[in-house]
């Protein structure tokens, strides 16, 4: 009796915390854009520099907390940008994440010759996986 309660008592928290993500693992897939050749004129880029990647204080944490995951389906190195800090460096063929708090959230990504970029913003709650393709 006691084996068939604490079952019981088990399976209905799993099933409980699978309603709860409702939002979990959204995916999008994006086709990056060529960048348009100028005369120099500075892109619309949020940070030309490339500092050090390093923690920014999250805007929430614990259950609060949306995760960018990357995945790089192209040959070339990616920069990332979210919120307009730059987060790190994607190699080519590999994946990545950056987690911040929940809320609205927009993110920039350039290949390190600055011949593609792909961009998003939008509110972010959970986690959230983004397909870059060229």
């Amino acid at each position: 009796m006691k084996k068939s309660v604490l079952v019981g008592t088990i399976l209905s928290a799993f099933v409980f915390m699978l309603l709860l993500s409702t939002e979990s693992y959204a995916q999008k897939e994006l086709t990056g854009a060529k960048v348009e050749k100028s005369r120099g004129a500075a892109r619309a880029m949020p940070d030309d520099s490339k500092p050090e990647a390093k923690p920014e204080k999250s805007r929430g944490s614990g259950p609060g907390t949306c995760c960018l995951s990357f995945s790089n389906y192209t040959g070339y190195y990616v920069d990332i940008w979210v919120d307009n800090v730059y987060r790190g460096r994607l190699n080519p063929w590999d994946d990545g994440d950056v987690c911040v708090g929940n809320g609205f959230t927009s993110w920039y990504a350039e290949s390190s010759g600055g011949t593609v970029f792909w961009s998003d913003a939008s509110n972010c709650n959970g986690n959230k996986i983004w397909n870059l393709k060229y």
